[in-house]
């Protein structure tokens, strides 16, 4: 598994939660994780791209060669939202890598259509994964994640959604207007054909 990311507070959350990982848990991981990163920036989630309020996820890994649907049992990836990461406090980050990592065991040991089948069970798959990291011996970490995400996280992102929403679109309109000048001036540089 490839740690990429620079944060500290991650780093050290992992390095935390790997100590208590059993031997058999932790190869599991390692076998099904292609690799652990963090998103810089806010991330929007759902059909009606609201903001999204989890600090991390575990997702499929798919193969850019083959189509998503002709892949059955793709490798995964977490991945961990640092704005969201850095409103909790370092007891509550460690429980929510812990958690992560306990999705990671549940879905190598699912198999193939992983993703889909976690996903229909979404409430059940976060209480198997909370039981797992308390025998893990992190019961208070992830104790404390799940209170500050319920009393603290939560209602500050929906009271600071909209400005963060309205720095999202932002940053959307300055990509695309970025993008479209590359594409005029490569369409400028080439030779024209009659």
């Amino acid at each position: 598994m490839l740690i990429l990311t620079r944060s500290r507070r991650i780093r050290r959350a992992l390095r935390i939660v790997r100590k208590q990982i059993p031997t058999k848990d932790w190869r599991a991981i390692a076998s099904f994780v292609e690799w652990l990163r963090c998103e810089s920036g806010w991330q929007r989630a759902g059909l009606m791209s609201e903001l999204s309020k989890n600090g991390g996820g575990l997702f499929p890994l798919y193969d850019p060669n083959v189509p998503p649907r002709d892949q059955k049992n793709p490798r995964g990836q977490v991945r961990f939202a640092l704005p969201i990461c850095r409103l909790y406090s370092d007891k509550a980050l460690i429980g929510l890598v812990a958690h992560e990592l306990a999705h990671a065991v549940r879905a190598a040991r699912l198999g193939a259509g992983w993703y889909e089948r976690m996903d229909r069970r979404y409430l059940h798959e976060e209480r198997v994964a909370d039981i797992m990291v308390s025998r893990w011996g992190l019961r208070s970490q992830i104790k404390a994640m799940r209170q500050e995400q319920r009393k603290t996280v939560v209602p500050l992102l929906y009271q600071q959604e909209p400005h963060i929403m309205q720095l999202l679109y932002k940053r959307v309109a300055k990509d695309e207007e970025a993008v479209r000048e590359r594409f005029s001036r490569t369409l400028a540089t080439q030779p024209r054909q009659d």
